[in-house]
């Protein structure tokens, strides 16, 4: 493995030693996508609000983080609900503890 793998590798390692699921299950789940608030940084950082389309991404990167540690235990549940219901519940806890500590360190908290 390089030393220094794109976030997306690393996040998908992380889900995969969490969840058991497959490496390219995780690294498809992880893969980079350019949703509307990728674009509209774009167009804040061509009008010069470049502190603004930064701030855009750095919130699009931890959100995409927790959305995805969120889908790994969706994953999860969809594939043992039935058959093996303590894994399911303790996977899915750790994927949603997992995203709860991104959003924190970006300053978020989550109610629900």
């Amino acid at each position: 493995m390089p030393k220094q793998q794109p976030r997306a590798a690393q996040l998908a390692r992380q889900i995969q030693a969490v969840t058991g699921l497959p490496y390219t299950r995780c690294l498809k789940m992880c893969e980079p996508f350019e949703g509307s608030w990728v674009r509209l940084a774009r167009e804040l950082r061509a009008a010069g609000l470049i502190e603004v389309a930064d701030y855009l991404l750095a919130v699009d990167a931890v959100t995409t983080e927790a959305s995805t540690w969120f889908s790994a235990g969706g994953e999860i549940q969809g594939l043992f609900y039935y058959t093996d219901n303590k894994r399911v519940q303790r996977t899915y806890d750790a994927c949603s503890d997992a995203a709860d500590a991104a959003l924190n360190r970006a300053g978020f908290d989550r109610h629900s």
